[in-house]
């Protein structure tokens, strides 16, 4: 359905159906997150999902321009918030087959708690009477925190709120607005002070009063990370056998591991440190997570065709690794790596002496509008 014309020149009959399947699709929601006043994302060529239009203006677009390249997961459209039908009835991506609305209840929010506790080994069940239950197959203290943020996910913000309106959706909207917006601890605690007045003082309780307190609420989503000494001239990682304190000076080239001054006060503090995100516990929760475990295998199900590459998995180089590695190709799941790196000073030049040596791995199986900046 994404070609629009013929050897001809003449636009093909497969095009106008799938551009009033689409058009009937996006228009169908009422979430306005995907429709709102009549107008949805124009996804032509040129918009890119960019602008809101009328229906009218979006079927004219996609006539001239045609479609975006490599968009036929229609995620900007609802496509995620619905339940494909079963695809060996169908053999190819649900942007061709019919939807199925997602069941009544289902919150995104409360699934994430799940998924989460199955990442940490606490399986979640529903026992005979129908209520939440989890199974603790660890520390009852460690299994004890999620059920807490499972119930968190459940106590309504307040009494007589909208409904899904929780205690845990409402602080994770407001733990993500500290992060897009830079906001400092102290500007976060007082407009969070100022949204609890206008809540009544019997509900107030339900919600944390200050950042330590939303942090320690929230990070059991977290996967962690570890931290090793490293030597100022960068030749040498105190790891493994070499993490203990007794390691103080470089067994390359002789630098101090701590800073002496606070060597002296028995105070270890090292010189220079490498900060390392394990990587195993951040792809076992691509899969774990119902959603992204879906997009996952994106790169082998909606490639699609396109003039233009608009992910690696068109790339000549991609498919020379297919064929060298066939194995390897043959299992969808199996996960496409790319990895960067590059040095900047994260508090500006005006600041501090200080700097970062970051390395980015970027998982290229997931599709482009998720793992690549438009």
């Amino acid at each position: 359905m994404y070609h629009r014309l013929d050897d001809n020149g003449c636009f093909i009959d497969e095009f106008k159906i799938g551009v009033e399947y689409f058009l009937d699709f996006a228009f169908s929601h009422s979430n306005p997150e995907f429709c709102s006043r009549n107008r949805i994302r124009c996804p032509c060529k040129k918009c890119m999902n960019g602008e809101w239009h009328l229906r009218v203006t979006i079927q004219c677009h996609l006539t001239e321009k045609g479609f975006m390249n490599g968009y036929v997961v229609w995620l900007a459209h609802g496509e995620q918030s619905v339940r494909k039908q079963r695809r060996h009835q169908w053999g190819e991506s649900s942007s061709a087959a019919p939807f199925a609305m997602e069941e009544p209840g289902n919150d995104p929010i409360r699934e994430m708690v799940i998924d989460a506790m199955s990442s940490h080994g606490i399986e979640y069940n529903m026992n005979d009477q129908g209520s939440e239950q989890p199974i603790f197959e660890e520390a009852m203290g460690d299994a004890k925190e999620f059920f807490d943020l499972l119930q968190a996910a459940n106590t309504p913000l307040y009494e007589g709120c909208d409904e899904g309106d929780t205690v845990l959706k409402w602080m994770s909207h407001f733990m993500n607005a500290k992060t897009l917006f830079n906001m400092s601890v102290a500007n976060w605690d007082y407009v969070l002070k100022c949204s609890r007045r206008w809540i009544k003082p019997e509900d107030r309780d339900r919600i944390p009063n200050n950042f330590y307190s939303a942090k320690k609420m929230m990070r059991r989503f977290s996967l962690g990370y570890k931290k090793y000494d490293v030597c100022v001239n960068n030749c040498f990682l105190y790891y493994g056998e070499y993490e203990g304190k007794n390691y103080i000076t470089c067994p390359v080239c002789g630098e101090p591991r701590y800073k002496q001054a606070h060597v002296q006060q028995n105070q270890y503090i090292p010189r220079k440190s490498l900060w390392y995100l394990p990587i195993t516990p951040r792809l076992q929760r691509l899969y774990m997570c119902r959603k992204t475990a879906e997009h996952m295998t994106w790169h082998l199900a909606c490639r699609g065709e396109s003039e233009k590459i608009v992910h690696p998995v068109g790339a000549e180089v991609w498919k020379h690794f297919d064929r060298t590695y066939p194995d390897f190709a043959a299992d969808p799941r199996n996960v496409r790596l790319g990895l960067c790196t590059d040095g900047f000073t994260p508090f500006g030049h005006t600041a501090a002496p200080y700097s970062c040596w970051p390395v980015f791995l970027t998982v290229y199986n997931l599709p482009p509008s998720m793992c690549m900046k438009p």
